[in-house]
């Protein structure tokens, strides 16, 4: 029988990002791995229910969320056997977010101990980034890169989960160090010094040198 490997979840560092749909969360993971953090990407497209959640968000909602939970704990988990620093273009308080928004009380219960367990196994993350978008500029932003599922969202489906997220940010502020990023006026994803600002604004946060 092969030894088993386990390593303690909790003593390694990680980043989330979080933040609205389009509104630049892999583009700054991607950014952020020049800090010293390996870039961890949410492989959305794996989830089956992903599609049918966009074509009906409330009857689909619990499978779709139980599933994004456990892809992004078990990404983590694998990524950390190698790397001891990550950025995550995915966050723990994104997916409470979407459960407030669209789970039923008694599902959203299990929802919420299947996160706290993830979150006892894993740890506090070293920072989360929030992702302040306008919700017609990231609408606005889906619409451009054209995925078909997202298409069938209006502004207000984005607006709901601005202020979810919001909400979800200030119930961890009191115990997780937080930064907040206009991604709309702060513009690194085609500008050189919008690049160069964010990196400076996350080192600052985690008290690195830039």
């Amino acid at each position: 029988m092969a030894k088993k490997q386990s390593i303690q979840l909790t003593a390694y560092k990680r980043i989330e990002i979080c933040g609205c749909i389009a509104s630049g969360k892999t583009t700054l993971a991607t950014l952020l791995s020049e800090l010293g953090h390996w870039p961890t990407f949410e492989t959305f497209r794996a989830n089956p229910f992903w599609a049918d959640f966009f074509s009906n968000p409330l009857l689909y909602a619990f499978e779709t969320e139980i599933t994004f939970l456990l892809q992004h704990y078990h990404s983590i988990k694998m990524n950390h056997l190698a790397h001891p620093n990550l950025v995550c273009d995915f966050s723990f308080v994104l997916d409470e977010a979407y459960s407030s928004t669209d789970l039923e009380a008694s599902k959203r219960s299990v929802f919420d101990s299947v996160r706290d367990e993830v979150l006892q196994d894993l740890g506090s993350p070293q920072l989360v980034i929030h992702l302040v978008c306008p919700s017609d500029v990231a609408w606005a932003r889906a619409q451009a890169r054209g995925r078909p599922e997202e298409l069938t969202m209006d502004v207000a489906f984005i607006e709901r989960l601005n202020q979810a997220v919001a909400q979800a940010v200030d119930r961890v502020a009191h115990s997780t160090r937080v930064l907040a990023i206009n991604s709309h006026e702060l513009d690194f994803l085609s500008s050189e010094a919008g690049r160069v600002e964010a990196k400076r604004l996350v080192a600052q946060r985690l008290q690195l040198h830039p």
